[in-house]
């Protein structure tokens, strides 16, 4: 009877012990192990592990869920990562492990994107600093021509050197060199030529008038007869894309001189007029 009570005790702590032992598989960042716990949540599974989960961190299901045989848990710690995005700085914390599902994660498309790091490098716990640069698609107005072209540049300049296009001294570009580009943006190059020349412009001469009391009023007499002079000047020309612009002038010299007319006006008062006399001679004088 001892002997049956003891093999009866046994017996029944063997059904507890394995009615209160899960086994449970752990994913920890990606590696899954199986665990035997006697855990009735996944909190209580991480803290029998000294899994301490930062608010960066995340598990699914959550912690307070309860555990069963057979249940699966992952746990992902959070990443601080420095990205580069098109020459602004963002840090973001993730739980990718690898760059491209980081990529993902921040909704960075990936088709034509240029990295500093490769796509399938790992990301550990410590984080990760890299560069993105994103494609844009831009439309470049230049030499006559209009073209699509498709750059992970940063700045105008850096699109025009992509695209192959060199600048002289005098081209102008907008928007400016420094600008950054952005998808969508119009860049037009303007062909810049300076050209001297030398031309002969003629000044016309100027008229003045000057009182005389020896002519009458109303009386005009030319003094001194005027002269148009000229000036010979060299002058830049900006001819932009084939088409003559503004002129600057560099220098000047008179050719021939000005001679400024002079007009005489008469002053004098004009005498009074003697009345001629009426004839009464005769029939019909008065008349007449």
């Amino acid at each position: 009877a001892i002997n049956a009570a003891v093999v009866s005790a046994l017996v029944g702590g063997t059904t507890a012990y394995a009615t209160y032992d899960n086994t449970v598989t752990l994913s920890v960042d990606g590696k899954a192990e199986s665990v035997n716990t006697f855990a009735d949540t996944v909190g209580e599974v991480l803290a029998g592990q000294d899994i301490e989960l930062g608010s960066h961190d995340v598990v699914a299901p959550s912690a307070d869920s309860p555990v069963e045989d057979d249940s699966e848990i992952a746990v992902r710690f959070g990443r601080q990562l420095t990205v580069t995005v098109d020459g602004v700085e963002r840090v973001v914390w993730t739980t990718a492990l690898s760059v491209d599902e980081a990529l993902e994660d921040m909704g960075i498309r990936a088709a034509g994107v240029e990295l500093s790091v490769s796509r399938s490098l790992g990301i550990g716990r410590r984080g990760l600093d890299f560069e993105v640069r994103t494609a844009k698609d831009l439309t470049l107005v230049a030499d006559g021509q209009s073209t699509a072209i498709t750059t992970t540049a940063i700045t105008v300049r850096e699109a025009l050197a992509d695209a192959g296009i060199t600048l002289a001294k005098l081209d102008q570009v907008s928007p400016a060199l420094e600008n950054r580009v952005t998808d969508g943006l119009t860049l037009t190059v303007n062909r810049i030529v300076a050209e001297k020349r030398t031309v002969t412009v003629t000044v016309q001469h100027e008229v003045t008038r000057k009182n005389d009391s020896s002519l009458y009023e109303g009386e005009t007499q030319v003094d001194v007869e005027g002269r148009d002079g000229k000036i010979e000047r060299v002058v830049e020309v900006l001819i932009v894309d084939g088409t003559e612009g503004e002129q600057r002038v560099l220098s000047e010299k008179t050719v021939v001189a000005a001679v400024t007319q002079v007009v005489l006006v008469g002053t004098k008062e004009r005498p009074t007029p003697t009345p001629t006399p009426i004839d009464t001679s005769g029939d019909g004088g008065v008349w007449d």
